[in-house]
């Protein structure tokens, strides 16, 4: 059997390139009173020159919209074509079954300013998943209020500055390996930090004997993705969390490739006291469309 992968290839043109008109099968919704007079109040303020006279849509048939879209999707890598590896990547398999729930209505159509009343369900499937994340991850507890991954981060190191300021403590320094997960340094710097880089060493892994030397009473934490984007488990995490700890440094785990060790072995257990999952890729969560709509952060209690 050949396993070569063959990307197929395709001279496909823009659906705008191939509009014929009165050839589509869309149509706009019909407008009850309520839903006019709605319309009307949130257009009201609005300047003139912005607002649409005509929708710029492409008139084709159904088939060729289906032909096109399957086109672009044969032009596409994907997990429904090859083996993702570790490595940070975003497209970690979902089971296709998941899809269902995900798309159940309640869930889809909640609004986040619903009445309270309206919502018990999807508040009690919070309280759920906080304890089975913590459970996963050997947090104490969680928090849903950052929209995606980055945003999680991102609360992760404000938290870590909030720990050593009311400690009196304004320290400046976040070191994260040069095999984490590529969005760490971005989120250390909008949190105010500076981000100081640790090399890899000969097994890329980090060079611990170099994070030694980095260390100091200025470093507020390390951020570290384990397995790494090498997609290399830190054999010598313990002795890394004891050096960091030693100064009063955070450990921050970045949840990319907990898919690894899911059900293995839990951050908290191996010391880490700030997490950030995921959820498109550990937990099924659809991708793209703007994000996964929560990026989970947990802490240990002391964070609280």
């Amino acid at each position: 059997m050949n396993n070569e992968f063959r990307q197929a290839r395709w001279a496909e043109p823009l659906l705008f390139e191939i509009t014929r008109k009165n050839a589509g099968n869309y149509s706009t919704v019909s407008w009850n009173d309520i839903l006019i007079s709605s319309k009307n109040r949130a257009i009201s303020n609005l300047p003139k020159n912005l607002l649409r006279g005509t929708f710029n849509l492409p008139e084709v048939s159904e088939v060729e919209v289906i032909r096109h879209f399957t086109r672009l999707s044969q032009m596409n890598y994907s997990v429904s074509t090859g083996f993702y590896p570790l490595g940070s990547c975003t497209m970690k398999y979902n089971p296709v079954g998941n899809e269902e729930a995900v798309t159940i209505n309640e869930l889809m159509n909640a609004h986040p300013l619903q009445d309270p009343s309206t919502v018990q369900g999807c508040l009690e499937i919070l309280y759920r998943l906080e304890k089975m994340l913590c459970s996963v991850t050997g947090m104490d507890r969680f928090s849903f209020a950052p929209a995606a991954g980055a945003h999680g981060e991102f609360a992760g190191c404000l938290i870590m500055r909030k720990y050593h300021l009311d400690k009196g403590e304004k320290r400046s320094v976040v070191i994260v390996p040069d095999s984490a997960h590529g969005t760490n340094p971005a989120s250390a710097s909008m949190a105010g930090f500076e981000v100081e880089e640790v090399e890899s060493d000969e097994h890329g892994l980090v060079n611990v004997e170099r994070l030694k030397e980095m260390m100091g009473e200025d470093v507020a934490g390390l951020m570290l993705t384990n397995p790494n984007t090498l997609g290399l488990f830190e054999r010598r995490i313990k002795e890394i969390v004891e050096i960091v700890r030693s100064y009063d440094g955070l450990l921050y785990y970045d949840g990319a490739n907990l898919n690894a060790i899911a059900g293995i072995a839990r951050p908290g257990d191996m010391g880490f006291d700030i997490v950030h999952l995921n959820l498109h890729k550990t937990f099924s969560t659809p991708h793209g469309g703007g994000g996964p709509g929560s990026g989970p952060v947990g802490v240990k209690d002391r964070l609280v």
